[in-house]
């Protein structure tokens, strides 16, 4: 397992649980005593932010399709903001990855 470091701090507390609604596993959360933020361990970036994991796949999918934000929102039953803050983070890892020299 990756060591979890936030704020150039190694001292985290557990945060409690939840459960995530794509596959009902339950995952950690953990709280940064320094800025007070929380967050859970993720297996990849593009999981960030959120508990939907699969919507975020769903999303990308898409997006690579060419619709719309309001043509996602409307056939997966979700908000606007939500598919345009997965479309920024979609955008950042796109570029990224084409960025000659990026690290990977």
């Amino acid at each position: 397992m990756e060591k979890i470091i936030c704020c150039s701090t190694n001292k985290l507390y557990s945060h409690g649980t939840y459960i995530r609604s794509s596959d009902l596993q339950v995952i950690k959360r953990f709280k940064c005593p320094t800025c007070k933020r929380t967050f859970s361990r993720l297996a990849s970036p593009m999981e960030l932010p959120g508990k939907r994991i699969n919507m975020t796949q769903k999303i990308n999918s898409l997006l690579k399709k060419g619709l719309s934000t309001r043509e996602i929102a409307t056939m997966l039953h979700i908000t606007t903001t939500m598919v345009s803050r997965k479309r920024t983070l979609f955008k950042k890892m796109m570029d990224q990855q084409t960025t000659p020299g990026a690290a990977n």
